[in-house]
């Protein structure tokens, strides 16, 4: 079978090329034309426009045996944009866009070539496809005397490529002799340099891109520089270059050069031959967790100055430190679910203002019991509000006798990846939830996203253990037996205009999230003005013998207290006092 990652730029176009004009030709007797720009590169994002029988199809072939994802997932995936927009702007606009390339697409590549569309703001949308692989291999084999061309040419290359001979043992016949060829090669790669190897990384989603790995673990370092204008940098981009390069921070950033960049490197012959600049390409450069600093395993203090000039202390563990050319980077630990990262300058450079301590507050309460939570958004809270804060650390790390590290507002820079915890309602949430589990003596994990009915009933649970008289969330009407043997009292019960509903419960609990949190009884479900239900229309039961639904007369809930526990001697219902969540209808508290 023929490789077409092997074909070559030039021979890969003829090819196929050829097999599209005879797809058409052969399948239709009615093919209007088949044009195939001269001069490539000059096409104006046509590489061959077949009209046929009326319909118009634009095929666009992109050597691309690497496919575009991973390194050159930026550059190449730019290159189809603007053939896909120059195509758009084609009158009339061809009704069919088919990307052709020699590999099978992965799903990021799929999904990305079916979201072109969404480039076109008005007129016609083409139907997009594509042929890879799979689809070039099914066509070719309708057409044995291209193969046959493509693949002599294959064969003079590979020659030219083997040095005037082919390697011996070209067919790989089973996964043995596989993982032995690539052993092989990854060991006549090693001898490219003292220092450094090159690897191919496969993801599972098929991306590969290609790294460079230490052969042990003191390797010379391979140097970049690239002169980049600060416009040409976003502020994320900046602040991350910065922390991982100049702080030495774990991370990753990414170098992305174009022709006529400023850029050069040092390190293996291998790498720096292998860049040209004329082209572009995209660098990523892993840091990865150093050896343990010093200071990891220290407890340091954190003093801060509250703005009515109090003073609060925290102990803080320190979880990882790092030097780079800039200066220190720390991470302390508040909790399992609260971290701090400060980058500490050490360092002045030529033509840099004076750099101040920065700060990255991490919350993650995914994992956390609710009283854990309130601890870690409590020192958050304190960060936001406070004025100066004060690093201790021992001055040896720091190469100086300095005094303790401090910051003034703004303190840093807040994570705003937990935006949704810095709402008070869901401060008031945990502090529910806390309350509850410590009435309940049940310990769990809650979920950060609730509906409008659990958040009530949380609301309702805290306020029920607390001694008030609060709604029940939901309950409108109570199921009763009538007795049989007292169907006169049935019948002027009913007649009446309204009685004291009271229910007594030695045990009371309630199902949440899969679980049932028993609140200490008893507990009592009162409404004062209630009747029962269903009546006929001369206001008599319809059945006395049956069950029957007692019902507030007012349409409203019913309420729930703990007799002997009620924190007011004649209390009124107490509102749930959630935003955006109307209170519930209770009763006035002289009703009777």
């Amino acid at each position: 079978m023929l490789d077409w990652n092997a074909l070559g730029q030039e021979q890969f176009d003829r090819v196929t090329a050829s097999l599209i004009r005879r797809r058409h030709t052969d399948a239709s007797s009615i093919t209007d034309s088949v044009i195939v720009p001269d001069a490539r590169g000059g096409d104006q994002g046509i590489d061959m426009l077949v009209v046929d029988g009326g319909k118009q199809w634009l095929y666009q072939q992109k050597y691309f045996p690497e496919g575009f994802s991973g390194g050159y997932k930026n550059t190449r995936r730019q290159q189809i944009q603007r053939s896909f927009d120059t195509a758009m702007q084609l009158d009339p606009r061809p009704e069919v866009w088919v990307l052709v390339v020699p590999r099978n697409l992965t799903s990021n590549e799929l999904e990305f070539v079916r979201n072109l569309p969404q480039r076109v703001s008005d007129g016609p949308i083409p139907t997009i496809q594509w042929v890879g692989q799979a689809e070039l291999d099914d066509l070719i084999t309708s057409y044995p005397d291209v193969e046959e061309y493509a693949l002599r040419n294959a064969a003079t290359l590979a020659l030219k490529r083997a040095g005037g001979s082919f390697p011996p043992n070209t067919i790989i016949n089973n996964m043995e002799e596989y993982t032995r060829r690539m052993g092989d090669l990854n060991s006549a790669s090693d001898s490219l340099d003292p220092d450094w190897t090159p690897r191919q990384i496969i993801n599972s989603t098929g991306e590969s891109s290609l790294t460079v790995v230490p052969k042990h673990n003191n390797p010379r370092p391979i140097e970049f520089c690239l002169r980049v204008s600060a416009d040409d940098m976003s502020s994320n981009t900046r602040k991350q270059w910065e922390r991982v390069l100049g702080y030495g921070m774990p991370g990753e950033v990414r170098v992305q050069t174009r022709p006529g960049d400023s850029f050069y490197r040092q390190g293996p012959q291998f790498l720096v031959d292998s860049h040209d600049p004329d082209q572009e390409y995209e660098y990523l450069i892993k840091k990865a967790a150093a050896d343990p600093h010093p200071l990891v395993g220290q407890r340091v203090e954190l003093r801060l100055e509250m703005p009515d000039h109090s003073f609060d202390s925290e102990l803080l563990t320190v979880t990882a430190a790092s030097e780079g050319f800039l200066g220190l980077g720390i991470t302390l630990e508040a909790s399992r679910f609260c971290r701090l990262e400060f980058l500490v300058p050490t360092r002045a450079l030529p033509g840099i203002a004076e750099r101040k301590l920065s700060l990255t507050f991490h919350l993650d309460l995914n994992n956390s019991l609710p009283q854990e939570s309130l601890e870690a958004l409590a020192l958050r809270a304190k960060f936001a509000a406070c004025t100066k804060a004060s690093l201790d650390l021992p001055t040896v790390v720091m190469g100086q006798t300095s005094e303790a590290i401090t910051m003034y507002r703004p303190v840093g820079e807040v994570d705003t990846d937990d935006t949704v915890h810095k709402r008070a309602e869901y401060r008031l949430y945990l502090e529910d939830l806390a309350i509850i589990q410590h009435h309940t003596r049940q310990k769990f994990i809650p979920p950060t996203t609730i509906s409008e009915y659990e958040r009530t009933v949380v609301r309702f649970l805290r306020l029920l253990l607390e001694g008030h008289v609060v709604a029940i969330p939901q309950l409108h009407s109570i199921s009763v037996t009538l007795d049989p043997d007292k169907l006169a009292l049935n019948e002027g019960i009913l007649r009446g205009e309204g009685f004291a509903a009271l229910a007594h419960h030695d045990t009371f609990s309630i199902q949440l999230w899969g679980r049932e949190l028993l609140v200490p009884g008893p507990v009592n479900t009162y409404h004062p003005a209630a009747h029962m239900e269903p009546v006929d229309t001369d206001g008599s039961r319809v059945k006395t013998d049956s069950t029957a639904r007692i019902t507030p007369i007012n349409g409203g809930h019913f309420v729930a207290y703990r007799p002997g526990h009620l924190q007011e001697e004649t209390p009124a219902p107490t509102p749930w006092g959630l935003h955006d969540i109307p209170e519930p209808l209770t009763y006035n508290p002289g009703t009777r």
